[in-house]
């Protein structure tokens, strides 16, 4: 498909998202040439990881249309920049992740055109200096720094002196401290720079800190306000998280409307009490089970939910849990991707629950609650671990409990591990809306080719089946 995308000349917004490559050179700049050569295209975002760490192809044609390009997933350096401004003179609006060793990295040049800039940072505050030094037409900046520690004053000089036409300004910073015994002062310092007549009377930006106590291995983590990015990187499973921020009132700061993915522990009340944060508009969300009476008021609304993460801990209450995740799956109308990351195994629980589970003949303590309902889950990934952190492999009798569940008859995509190759056409030939297949199988997994050629031979000519080019072990089947 990607070698006829040249074809496409009237296409003016493409997005290759989730792509993986074995990294060919020849073929990638013939990939990327094609999409610069496309005479309308204004829109592209390219979402693409090599198997091997290395930098997206440099296009050696000039793209006449590209104004909006997103570069996600792979590092781009200074040298990158510059040579793809280069082939891309009209753009207006630019993401992607920098990474240079090079502290004195220069461009040569300015980027005139370049008005919305949206970085991932993590090089030092000398090159950040050098790369925003080059863009005096920069209307809206928004920047996430990785073990940079860069104070309001930095900030103030830079968008003073550098940025005069800056009017949208979002700051993400994730970083450490090397004395934790001075750490709130050191903190109580850096949100001070960013007290200035700068930051609350002229551009009225205030920021947020949050910080974990009492451990010396924890990130430190600062962003302006509201929060403007979608992914909160905040491990809020732990006790004592402690908020400061620089403005007058934080219940004007509660909203996290952005974050579209979020990770949500059972202990997370005690952490954020201090401040009643709430997200709304959570499209991914990670859970762990049994959550808290809290949860409703931190997410208040699943309209918007597509995919779900589940991770059940503990079965000490396990009938509690599965109707805590119903309750989620019936609030969820359009959720369509769930995830069961983690379960109990036999070798977690005790005697006693072992012995109630054996004599009730509950099949459910091996595998994923499959008997929840949902109206509109089509995907399912079952490729978890128990608790023991052995991968699942599932054996004929819960592939029949699968096949035969509400969640497993409406399953439309599957990921999943099984014991015996028998156990592949089982599914194929019981789910009776199953069209995808991502498996592995354990008698086999050393073994991908001759598994697809004993495949071949018990299912019919029209299934087409590949190794995962991710994972060697895993084959994909499409059925039609």
């Amino acid at each position: 498909m990607l070698s006829d995308i040249q074809n496409l000349s009237h296409l003016t917004h493409l997005s290759l998202n989730d792509c993986y490559f074995q990294f060919d050179r020849e073929s990638m700049i013939n990939i990327i040439n094609s999409i610069w050569s496309l005479p309308n295209l204004s829109h592209c975002h390219l979402n693409i990881r090599f198997a091997r760490d290395c930098y997206l192809t440099i296009p050696t044609v000039t793209s006449v249309s590209i104004e909006h390009l997103s570069i996600v997933g792979t590092c781009c350096c200074f040298e990158y920049l510059s040579r793809l401004y280069e082939h891309t003179p009209h753009l207006r609006s630019l993401r992607m992740k920098i990474w240079d060793s090079l502290n004195n990295s220069h461009l040569p040049f300015p980027l005139l055109s370049i008005t919305k800039l949206k970085l991932e940072y993590q090089t030092s505050q000398q090159s950040m200096m050098n790369l925003l030094h080059k863009l005096p037409n920069l209307e809206h900046l928004s920047i996430e720094t990785i073990d940079i520690r860069v104070d309001g004053n930095f900030w103030e000089h830079i968008i003073t002196n550098y940025l005069p036409k800056l009017k949208l300004f979002r700051l993400k910073m994730q970083f450490a401290f090397v004395d934790h015994d001075y750490m709130e002062d050191e903190i109580d310092q850096l949100l001070h720079s960013y007290r200035s007549r700068f930051w609350l009377n002229e551009r009225q930006w205030f920021v947020r800190c949050y910080w974990k106590l009492n451990d010396e291995n924890a990130s430190i983590y600062l962003h302006t306000l509201p929060y403007g990015f979608d992914d909160l990187r905040i491990d809020i499973r732990e006790k004592n998280i402690l908020f400061k921020s620089t403005t007058p009132n934080d219940e004007n700061f509660c909203s996290y409307y952005h974050v579209r993915h979020l990770f949500y522990c059972y202990s997370s009340s005690r952490n954020i009490n201090q401040i009643p944060i709430h997200f709304s508009n959570i499209r991914h969300l990670t859970l762990t089970l049994p959550y808290n009476d809290r949860f409703q008021s931190v997410l208040p609304c699943f309209n918007h939910l597509i995919f779900l993460e589940v991770r059940i801990d503990t079965w000490s209450q396990h009938e509690h849990d599965l109707l805590q995740l119903q309750a989620l799956l019936d609030r969820a109308p359009h959720l369509y991707s769930l995830k069961f990351s983690s379960w109990p195994s036999f070798n977690s629980q005790t005697k006693q629950t072992k012995k109630r589970s054996q004599t009730a003949g509950i099949s459910v303590w091996k595998m994923p609650p499959f008997e929840n309902k949902s109206l509109s889950v089509r995907r399912l990934d079952l490729r978890g671990h128990n608790s023991s952190g052995h991968y699942q492999y599932f054996n004929r009798q819960q592939c029949t409990t699968l096949i035969r569940s509400p969640l497993g008859i409406q399953c439309e995509v599957l990921t999943i591990g099984v014991d015996n190759r028998t156990h592949i056409l089982d599914l194929v030939h019981k789910m009776v809306n199953l069209r995808a297949l991502n498996v592995r199988c354990r008698a086999d997994k050393t073994d991908a080719n001759e598994l697809i050629k004993w495949l071949r031979l018990h299912v019919r000519s029209t299934y087409t089946m590949t190794k995962d080019t991710r994972s060697p072990s895993d084959i994909r089947l499409w059925i039609r």
